[in-house]
């Protein structure tokens, strides 16, 4: 059964430029049947104007009322007033949908289901890197950086993992993802009955400083640095001894990066991991 929401009703204004209006618009000409439709459409004819942030709204709307019609049928939107421009595709991006123009109307359908995930990861990936990046060379913010490379450390871990458990995630992206000296400090600390993940993630998140060692070291930078040099300048960003816990956020940083950028290359060889934990992460949340 095919539904069509028509906002050419005579309420409806001629310019739809505005968020505000978009929700006035939508929410009161929704045909109720919309989320029993195959072929979901909306239809402008009649307006003038609009805008990406018209559109963006028109969109948000429509995942908030049924958040699976597009995902599964597509949605065509027709008698739109302007050319598909950088800003629309970018909006639809957003929401993770492509478009495509043919004939008078715009085709906007999820990607498949690869790429989505592929999309994501990369969207999140750069959210917190760039977050990093800025901690760590303009804001210098040397404790919040720490606390967000352990935690980003096992966000990605539950990725190579698909389960739960947060040490196993943790020491998964340890090793796999960031090699050594990473690897061997998470071997150490679970010989000494202990585990890394206990020491320095649960104790930054829940104490405020790793458990069980008397001095702890963060050393920050004090102005920008290329990836290159920090690997020539820095050589380890992690160093755990009897007494000491030393984190180089920096160096820290790029090996986190290029151990995330290695897991989004790599997807295909995670693929039942990565497709496991995918739907637990709100990454409506990365726009």
């Amino acid at each position: 059964m095919n539904r069509t929401m028509i906002l050419s009703a005579p309420e409806a204004p001629r310019v739809l430029s505005t968020r505000e209006v978009a929700r006035r618009v939508l929410s009161d000409t929704f045909d109720p049947g919309f989320e029993d439709s195959d072929s979901p459409c909306v239809d402008l004819t009649g307006a003038r104007v609009i805008t990406p942030s018209f559109f963006d709204e028109m969109l948000n709307v429509i995942d908030e009322r049924w958040p699976e019609a597009i995902r599964r049928h597509g949605l065509e939107v027709v008698g739109i007033p302007t050319s598909l421009s950088d800003g629309y595709r970018a909006v639809a991006r957003a929401h993770n949908l492509e478009v495509e123009v043919a004939d008078d109307r715009w085709r906007l359908r999820a990607p498949p289901r690869a790429q989505e995930i592929a999309s994501r990861l990369r969207l999140a990936r750069d959210f917190q890197m760039n977050d990093l990046h800025r901690s760590i060379f303009a804001a210098r913010t040397n404790f919040l950086t720490a606390l967000g490379l352990v935690v980003y450390t096992e966000f990605w871990g539950h990725f190579l993992t698909g389960r739960k458990d947060p040490r196993e995630a943790f020491d998964a992206f340890m090793c796999w993802g960031m090699g050594e000296p990473y690897a061997s400090i998470v071997s150490q600390e679970k010989g000494r009955d202990s585990s890394l993940y206990d020491l320095l993630r649960n104790g930054l998140v829940h104490e405020y400083a790793p458990k069980r060692r008397p001095r702890f070291v963060i050393v920050g930078e004090d102005g920008p640095m290329t990836d290159d040099r920090i690997r020539r300048d820095r050589p380890a960003g992690l160093t755990v001894s009897d007494r000491d816990v030393i984190i180089v956020n920096s160096r820290y940083y790029v090996d986190l990066k290029s151990g995330v950028d290695r897991l989004i290359r790599e997807s295909d060889e995670h693929h039942d991991t990565i497709e496991r934990w995918f739907d637990q992460i709100n990454f409506d949340s990365f726009r």
